[in-house]
């Protein structure tokens, strides 16, 4: 039985259902399942996203301890962590049958966008990646039970792997923060695009398309 018929049988046992338009059918047959996404690209993209994302506190962070050489590496480190972790979620079944759903699949191109626009805006992205920066040194202090190079009164003092490490974890933190607050805006882009009635139903898509 081809598809065809799968759609007009359901509607010829039931003569009483809505007939299936046009628009509607060409729309339910070419909803097919995303392609798997490809490595190379995913890699490439999330390096863009992250790289750009983390602009701010890199120059900040880095210009605040000389951009030396093991305070730049935790943060590179710190960043392809993030850039590996986003790459992996992306393969996840879960997250590709998210992604073929209109509506999440929108709203997480908006937050993403946004985010990276505010990293571009002077002050807006300083202000929100200083701010969490603030916070990540503490609980990296907090953690390693000793005064952070950040909070040092001279760049550069204390053993290399020491700095390395304080760099690699405060960027980590700071990095899981404004993920939370991404999601967090996330959500509201979805109740949005709720609220002003965008679905994910290709069937009403099409509907939408007939009362035009």
């Amino acid at each position: 039985m081809n598809h065809e018929t799968e759609l007009t049988g359901d509607h010829s046992a039931n003569p009483y259902a809505a007939p299936v338009s046009q628009a509607t059918s060409v729309l339910l047959e070419h909803q097919l399942p995303l392609s798997p996404p490809k490595p190379g690209r995913v890699i490439l993209k999330w390096l863009v996203v992250c790289g750009i994302a983390a602009g701010p506190s890199f120059y900040f962070g880095g210009g605040l301890g000389g951009f030396r050489a093991p305070e730049v590496l935790g943060m590179i480190f710190g960043i392809l962590i993030f850039v590996a972790g986003y790459s992996a979620i992306e393969f996840m079944p879960q997250i590709q049958s998210a992604m073929a759903q209109r509506v999440k699949r929108k709203a997480t191109r908006v937050a993403y966008i946004t985010r990276m626009g505010i990293s571009i805006l002077f002050p807006i992205g300083v202000f929100v990646d200083l701010y969490c920066g603030i916070v990540s040194v503490s609980i990296s202090g907090l953690i390693t039970g000793g005064e952070h190079p950040l909070a040092s009164r001279e760049a550069g003092s204390g053993l290399p792997s020491v700095r390395f490490f304080s760099y690699l974890l405060t960027t980590l933190i700071q990095g899981t923060l404004l993920n939370i607050l991404l999601f967090a805006y996330m959500l509201i882009v979805y109740g949005f695009l709720r609220m002003v009635g965008m679905s994910d139903s290709l069937a009403d898509h099409g509907k939408a398309l007939d009362s035009h």
